[in-house]
């Protein structure tokens, strides 16, 4: 059976056709525009073979010729839309394009720094952008911060001064100021760089002090120089370690005075939390320097050698142990050798004169410094002159002499008492009499007197006289 319609079925006399394939209505089609089968004249489809088998098959008799062209024409004028709308599309997004991707003065002018164009980029910046105040502000904002990050990379080792000067240098015919700042930055960095090296130069050598200074000239320079700070710790420690190693050499070869002063005048240089330890130090030396005193003075004086006891004591240093050496002194005075002629008189009856210049006897001796002993009085008539024993001296030596100027035929007795008791008596010394030399011990007593008595009834010339030269009291251990 023939499906196809004719020309009697249709008001404008057109064939419709079936696809074999899908059954769907294709009208004059070779091809099925569902499908895409090969329309075969006088071909249907299987499916509607068995619904015409089955006797289901509704045939359309008449088809409404205005419906079918006007869904023709609602089409085309909707491709039309599509096609206008996607033009505009294209065209914005072309727009946009040309707008997005389209450089700015600022860009333009950076590039050609970038690329290393700086006369062209000079130029442009003149012509262009010097009158463009915004986009010369977004330059200025990329140039300091490209100043900034030269100092930055500078400051932080990644590259070098010279490097850092040389690109900050680019800038300088637009931002002078800003690249001199930077510059001048830059320029502290490198003499800081400088003091450093000669610090390291000093530290290794062991020169801490001058180090520590150049080191703290490079903080000066750059406070952030970690490396310089670190350094200035360690010649502190070098410096004290140093410092209380010379001292304490000094105090082990027998100076511990010098020491305690070479201490002492460093402390305006030691830190504040370095003093304790100083002083502490000191204070040790100053016990060893007192021992050390105080131990040699005694052992003159166990030796006998009051003298030299005291000597030392009163030639030491007295800024530590002025009470203690003072002590010692007053102690070892009390033994200390005394010269009579250093003594004043606690009594006497006008018998005596105190002599500095020299006398000589008629055996040639002279003598320098003596008592003149004198009696003015007559026959058996004492003349004397007592002194208080100083300390506790337990014995009394010196010479007697009869001087040169002495009358012929004068003699003199002369007598030593010890708290009144006779301990020691030279009778009928003349002028012809020899020095006599005499040491007497005189325990714990404590008033010495010297008695001379004349000899004659009458006195012409020079009175009768003797002298006591080389007068001591001392002290011996028993």
């Amino acid at each position: 059976m023939n499906f196809i319609k004719s020309k009697n079925d249709f008001q404008r006399g057109e064939k419709f056709m079936y696809c074999g394939k899908c059954g769907k209505d294709v009208g004059a089609a070779a091809f099925c525009p569902y499908c895409g089968a090969k329309i075969e004249a006088g071909e249907e489809s299987g499916a509607r073979k068995e619904n015409r088998q089955e006797g289901h098959i509704k045939l359309k008799t008449r088809v409404n010729i205005k419906s079918v062209g006007g869904g023709i024409l609602k089409k085309r004028k909707k491709e039309i839309g599509i096609l206008a709308v996607s033009v505009c599309v294209i065209a914005g997004i072309v727009l946009f394009c040309t707008i997005a991707f389209r450089k700015s003065k600022s860009e333009i002018f950076l590039n050609y720094f970038e690329q290393g164009n700086y006369a062209e980029a000079r130029q442009y910046f003149e012509n262009e952008l010097a009158w463009d105040a915004e986009e010369e502000e977004k330059v200025y904002q990329a140039a300091c911060a490209q100043i900034d990050r030269l100092v930055e990379d500078c400051y932080a080792g990644k590259i070098s001064c010279d490097a850092a000067t040389e690109g900050i240098s680019l800038f300088w015919d637009f931002y002078p100021d800003e690249t001199a700042d930077a510059n001048e930055a830059v320029d502290a960095l490198r003499v800081s760089q400088d003091y450093y090296q000669d610090a390291e130069a000093r530290y290794e050598a062991g020169n801490y002090s001058a180090a520590k200074d150049l080191y703290e000239m490079v903080i000066e320079e750059d406070s952030s120089y970690a490396d310089a700070q670190e350094k200035i710790e360690l010649c502190y420690q070098k410096e004290m370690e140093t410092l209380l190693a010379e001292a304490d050499e000094m105090a082990a070869g027998g100076s511990p005075m010098d020491a305690a002063l070479l201490l002492e005048n460093s402390k305006s240089d030691i830190r504040s939390e370095d003093l304790q330890t100083v002083s502490e130090r000191q204070e040790t030396y100053y016990q060893q320097y007192e021992s050390d005193v105080l131990s040699t003075a005694q052992e003159y004086a166990q030796a006998g050698d009051y003298e030299k006891a005291i000597s030392v004591l009163n030639t030491a240093d007295q800024s530590y142990s002025a009470e203690k050496f003072q002590a010692a002194i007053e102690e070892y005075e009390q033994y200390a050798p005394v010269n009579l002629m250093t003594v004043e008189p606690v009594s006497d009856n006008i018998s005596y004169d105190r002599r500095n210049e020299q006398a000589e006897d008629i055996y040639g001796n002279t003598y320098a410094g003596y008592y003149d002993l004198c009696n003015y009085r007559t026959k058996d008539e004492d003349t004397y002159v007592e002194f208080l024993i100083p300390g506790k001296q337990n014995h009394f030596s010196g010479i007697l002499f009869c001087p040169s100027r002495v009358q012929d035929g004068h003699t003199i007795d002369l007598e030593i008492y010890l708290d009144d008791i006779l301990i020691y008596e030279q009778r009928q010394m003349n002028k012809r009499s020899e020095p006599v030399h005499f040491d007497l011990a005189i325990g714990e007593g404590k008033f010495l007197k010297v008695v001379t008595r004349s000899m004659d009834d009458t006195f012409t010339g020079t009175n009768p006289r003797v002298g006591l030269t080389d007068a001591k009291l001392y002290y011996v251990a028993e």
